[in-house]
C-alpha cells in the first residue's frame, strides 16, 4: 500500500471513529486547514476545547501584559488579570483541577500571600501568563501598605532584611510602647513567611525553567 493510500484509509478511519485521535495542536491545525466532511463528534468537541484555551490563553496574555499598573493584594491582582481577560473563575479552576472554592477564596483574601504551595500557585501562574516579578512586587506592595520595610535587593534577590524591623521593634519598647510589640513582631514574622514563600516559588519556576514566568 502506497503512501496515499494508507493516509486516506487512517483519514476514513478517524473520521467514522473507528481509530482515537489525541489531539495537539499539530492535529488541530490539520483539521482547521483542511475540508474534512464527516468529522465525528468526539473530535469535534475536543477541537472545541482545544480552540477555547487557546482564546483563553490569548485573553490572558493580553490582559497581564497590558496591566501596567500595580494590582494588590495578589488575590486582587489574580481576579483583574481573570476579569478583563473575561475567563470565568470557573474555567480557570477547572484547568488548575480544582473547585471554584479555591480559586474564590484567593481572589479574595487580602494576605500578602496566598495559603497554596509553591507548586499549585506557579501553575496558576502558567495559566495566567503571571511573571514572578509582578507576584514579587504586588506582595511587597501589600507588605508596604502595612508598614513593613522593603528588602534590600527586592525582588531581584530574595532576602530577610529585617533589620529595620527590629530596630522599630525595640525603639517601641525602650519607649515604653510595650503594647504594640506584639503587633511588631507578628509583623516581622509575616514579612518573613511571606519572604519564604517567595524563594520557594523562584525555586519552584526555576525548576520548570519557564524563561518568561521568571522575568
Amino acid at each position: 500500500m502506497n503512501e496515499e493510500a494508507f493516509n486516506k484509509l487512517l483519514r476514513r478511519s478517524i473520521e467514522e471513529g473507528d481509530v482515537p485521535l489525541e489531539l495537539d495542536d499539530a492535529v488541530v491545525d490539520h483539521w482547521l486547514n483542511h475540508e474534512t466532511p464527516e468529522v465525528p463528534s468526539a473530535v469535534q468537541s475536543n477541537i472545541k476545547r482545544l480552540l477555547k484555551l487557546r482564546l483563553q490563553d490569548v485573553a490572558l496574555q493580553k490582559s497581564a501584559e497590558s496591566l501596567n499598573e500595580t494590582v494588590a493584594p495578589l488575590g486582587r491582582l489574580i481576579s483583574t488579570i481573570r476579569s478583563r481577560a473575561g475567563v470565568s473563575r470557573v474555567n480557570v479552576s477547572e484547568r488548575l483541577g480544582k473547585p471554584d472554592e479555591y480559586l474564590e477564596q484567593m481572589e479574595e483574601s487580602d494576605a500578602a500571600f496566598p495559603d497554596t504551595t509553591a507548586e499549585e500557585f506557579a501553575n496558576l501562574m502558567h495559566i495566567l501568563h503571571l511573571t514572578f516579578s509582578k507576584v514579587s512586587e504586588t506582595v511587597q506592595r501589600t507588605l508596604d501598605s502595612l508598614g513593613f520595610v522593603r528588602s534590600p535587593g527586592w525582588p531581584d534577590a530574595i532576602t530577610t532584611g529585617l533589620k529595620k524591623d527590629l530596630s522599630k521593634d525595640r525603639s517601641l519598647a525602650a519607649s515604653g510602647g510595650g503594647v504594640g510589640k506584639p503587633q511588631l513582631n507578628l509583623a516581622v514574622e509575616t514579612k518573613k513567611a511571606a519572604e519564604a514563600w517567595l524563594s520557594t516559588l523562584q525555586t519552584e519556576l526555576g525548576k520548570r525553567n519557564p524563561t518568561a514566568l521568571l522575568k
